[in-house]
This record gives C-alpha cells, structure tokens and sequence, in this order.
C-alpha cells in the first residue's frame, strides 16, 4: 500500500492524531487498506492459518486465534483510537472490549452486509451491541444511519473511500473495447446476467475478476469467448486493470449497498456501468451508467459507455473531485467527534 498522500481535498480535512490502529481479520482487504490509510491509522490485519480439518470448527477456531492475537497487539500498540471492520462481527467485539477498558473512543467502519446480507441476520442482536457502544459508526447510506441509530448508536456516512494508487502497467494485454466486470461471486452479484451480457456483444472484451473456480461455478453454461477471468490478482495488478479499461461493471442486486469496485474505478478515471439502485445514483451521479441488472440492459449500457468513451471518462473525473470533497468533509467531522470523545477520556498506559 502506498503511503503518498491522497489529493488534496482529502488533505485538507482536519488532520488525524497519532496512535490510531484499524483492525481487519482479513487477508486481504482493500476498503480497510484505504480507509485506515485515509484516517491516519495503522492497519492490523489479522487472519491466522489454522489446521484442523472440520470446517466450521477451523472458523471458531481461527476467530479464536484472531481474538487473542488483536487484543495483543491492541496492548501492544496502546492506540489513541480504535477504528475496527464490523465483519465478522466478533472483531468489533474484542475491539469494544477493549478500547472500553482503555478508555479511548472506539469507531466501526461498517460493510452493508453485517445489516443486509442474510449470511450474517443471526448476528444482528451481536451488531445492535456494539453499534450501540461505538463512539461512531461510519455507515455506507442514509438507511443504515438510521438503523444504527434506532440500535442506541451515533452514526457517520461515508459512503465510498477514495483511493490514490500508484500508477502502473496494466498485468494483462487486454483485447479492445475491454470492459472489467469487478466479481467476488457473491450471491447479489448477477453473474448469469453478465456472461449473457457478455454474448450479446462479442465486439467487447469482458475481464471478469476473482476466483476462477467460483466463476465456473456460478456458469450454467460455458462462458462466451470474449469473457475472460483474471483470476485474484495483486492489489497492484487489480488497480492497473482498472485503470487500463475502457470502463468498469460492478452490479448488485441487493438495495442498499456501496460497490467498492465502482469507486475505485471512479478514483482511477474509468468510466462506470452499475445497477441503478438509489445509493449508487447519488454517489456517482452522471459519472456512471445505470443498468437494471438483465442481460439486454448491461450489454445496452456496455455498448453506450464504449460509443462515448471521451464524454463518459469527462464526467468520471469530474464526479471524483466532487466525491473527494464529500468525504474530506466526513473525515473532518469524523475527526472534530473523535477529539471530542477522548477530551474527558484518559488512555490507560
């Protein structure tokens, strides 16, 4: 991860005090990267390798390990603030538990599927409990706002998180037009509609990231000839694709979600065609076309975003120095509500 600062506008916002720590129990995680990046913190990152063969006690058992090894380094590190992922939702716990005990605020970056994603509905009384604790909970929409603070909590929406990458060669010789379909093969990701998609324009090439194997999977049929997967590429590589493309798709079908590869394409310049639920329209605005996730309409908005590829990279670029101001200001009332908090709150040492 780079550490050059971001432009400008994020600069601006009111600077960050030392100390601060943000906790992921992931290997690999992007939106953590950058958000603790963007509020001066120190990533922890924690996701132990454990051998025991059942696979749900190889979960407890992990989560078990990556328990102890936060609170740990939390010891070690003695932050001024605690910024923690909410999911898996055992992570914020061990990360209330102990900024409590240290007496320093306590802030989650909340992902939309520890409150929307059914995987994690059992874990809503357990979300309800630290939201409530939190000095601030930082949400993606307006929605979530609200249901955190219906829960006891004090919420903060930032809904995308810049991005400022180092410039790179793209790690693939991309056939042209070249769209990427930025996939985790998530269930609210219409994977069926895409490769359709795909077929209905064999002039385009589409560059399908993630796992290889889940997209075989999630295929009822073979893929068409011009749909190509990447496979996991390095946080490097990936932004270098995205950069190199002639625009970026990135669907849900789920209301209420933040895409992170849509705001990644919108920081690096490429044009974007995402479905058109409200949240992604008043992020992106004009700066993305609007598909309502069937086959006819991806590869309609595909073929436009190509046909006005000059216009459509205009208004990208226009629509991230807007969205760079909208989170510098976040950021500063972020901070001002941090400083607040730990003003009567004395950090045991």
């Amino acid at each position: 991860m780079s550490d050059r600062a971001l432009e400008a506008d994020v600069r601006s916002a009111d600077a960050a005090p030392r100390g601060r720590v943000f906790l992921a129990w992931a290997r690999r995680c992007t939106r953590s990267a950058w958000q603790a990046h963007n509020v001066g913190a120190e990533l922890i990152s924690v996701h132990p390798a454990v051998a025991v063969p059942s696979a749900p006690l190889r979960l407890l058992v992990r989560y078990a390990v990556s328990a102890v090894a936060t609170w740990r380094a939390l010891r070690r590190a003695r932050p001024s603030a605690v910024f923690a992922a909410n999911m898996p939702v055992f992570l914020p716990l061990v990360a209330w538990a102990y900024a409590a005990s240290a007496r320093v605020p306590f802030v989650l970056d909340c992902h939309s599927g520890a409150f929307n994603n059914p995987r994690w509905r059992w874990a809503a009384p357990l979300n309800r409990f630290v939201t409530s604790r939190a000095t601030v909970s930082i949400t993606t929409n307006a929605e979530h706002r609200a249901l955190v603070e219906r829960w006891g909590g004090t919420a903060l929406v930032m809904s995308d998180v810049p991005v400022a990458p180092e410039a790179r060669a793209c790690p693939l010789e991309l056939r042209r037009p070249a769209i990427v379909a930025v996939c985790s093969y998530a269930f609210d990701e219409p994977i069926e509609a895409i490769l359709a998609a795909a077929a209905r324009c064999p002039e385009i090439a589409f560059y399908l990231t993630g796992d290889a194997a889940k997209l075989r999977r999630r295929a009822r049929t073979a893929p068409p000839a011009n749909a190509v997967a990447t496979g996991f590429l390095r946080e490097s590589d990936y932004y270098a694709l995205l950069a190199a493309a002639d625009g970026v798709l990135v669907l849900t079908t789920r209301d209420c979600t933040m895409q992170r590869g849509a705001y990644e394409a919108l920081y690096v310049g490429t044009p974007i065609v995402t479905s058109g639920w409200p949240l992604l329209r008043e992020v992106f605005a004009d700066a993305a076309l609007y598909v309502d996730n069937t086959p006819d309409g991806i590869a309609a908005a595909v073929r436009e975003l190509v046909r006005d590829a000059a216009e459509r990279r205009r208004l990208t670029a226009a629509r991230a120095i807007v969205r760079r101001r909208v989170y510098a200001a976040a950021l500063g009332e972020l901070n001002r509500r941090l400083s607040a908090a730990a003003s009567p709150l004395t950090p045991s040492r």
